[in-house]
């Protein structure tokens, strides 16, 4: 059977998932997808944004991170945002109108769901890895983010300022190439941006939420497959204990969700490693979370 069409009978008895859905925000008709599970706790359900990659849609985010599966089994809501013109502006340039939009579409959804303000969490690969920083760095409506190959620009951290912690869990591919592993600046059809390392990005959390000059415990993570020399190592920044930052490196991984089956080109993205499933782990971890914690 068609891998698209079981993934679609699938999320057919999971729950609903409705696409075509928009509003306006500022003049502007925004759209996202929604899945809600058929079965819910009786109690406000957490919402999940999952954001997708440059030149990507939402649809594509739903396929590609199979959360619809993960919201069933667990019991929360996730929605997945489109980007005008695929694209999403997380401080590479001065407009505010997808923090506008996320905003508003969260605002929204919590009058039509009973949703707990306090277990909202945001995603997302490469660039909407990067809206999920921006978003946590302009909104207080997060309680915790995971982006994936998303590092932002250097004036995003750098700008960051917050009035509560915010737990994180970043996960990146050492060989990385498109947003690098190891930072730099990089030329796009754009201009050129200049990102911090995966490395940096964690370090910059743990200054922001009150934990300088403090080094991240290290630990290799048991593999997955046991005939992939590749490896996954966590780094952990602990203080204050209960909004941690986990940064996971990803051996061997290019710019790809690990654990999920990456349609971009090999050639292009890199390899994509499957000594994670990076959706349950990220959900493992935000699930773990409310807002301002500590």
């Amino acid at each position: 059977m068609n891998r698209w069409l079981l993934l679609g009978l699938i999320t057919l008895l999971a729950g609903c998932s409705r696409g075509g859905l928009s509003f306006e925000v500022d003049g502007q008709t925004r759209s996202y997808i929604l899945t809600v599970p058929e079965s819910l706790p009786e109690d406000p359900v957490p919402l999940l944004l999952a954001l997708h990659q440059f030149s990507d849609t939402a649809r594509g985010m739903q396929r590609l991170s199979g959360f619809d599966a993960i919201a069933a089994r667990e019991g929360f809501i996730v929605c997945y945002p489109q980007g005008r013109y695929r694209i999403w502006n997380a401080g590479q340039r001065e407009d505010e109108s997808d923090v506008a939009f996320l905003t508003a579409l969260v605002a929204q959804l919590e009058t039509e769901y009973d949703i707990d303000p306090d277990r909202v969490y945001a995603t997302g690969i490469s660039a909407g890895g990067m809206m999920a920083n921006y978003l946590a760095c302009r909104t207080d409506i997060l309680a915790a983010i995971a982006p994936v190959a998303g590092t932002p620009v250097r004036a995003v951290l750098d700008q960051c300022a917050r009035e509560h912690p915010i737990p994180v869990l970043s996960i990146h591919g050492v060989q990385d190439n498109i947003v690098p592993y190891a930072g730099g600046d990089v030329s796009t059809g754009g201009g050129d941006m200049s990102f911090v390392s995966a490395a940096e990005m964690a370090a910059a959390w743990a200054r922001i939420n009150g934990c300088a000059d403090t080094a991240p415990a290290a630990e290799v993570l048991e593999p997955l497959d046991s005939n992939d020399a590749s490896r996954v190592t966590r780094y952990r920044y602990d203080c204050p204990e209960v909004v941690p930052v986990v940064f996971l490196s990803v051996g061997g991984a290019g710019h790809t969700w690990p654990g999920r089956d990456n349609w971009y080109p090999s050639f292009i993205v890199g390899a994509t490693s499957m000594q994670l499933d990076a959706s349950e782990a990220i959900w493992a971890f935000l699930s773990a979370h409310r807002r301002h914690a500590g």
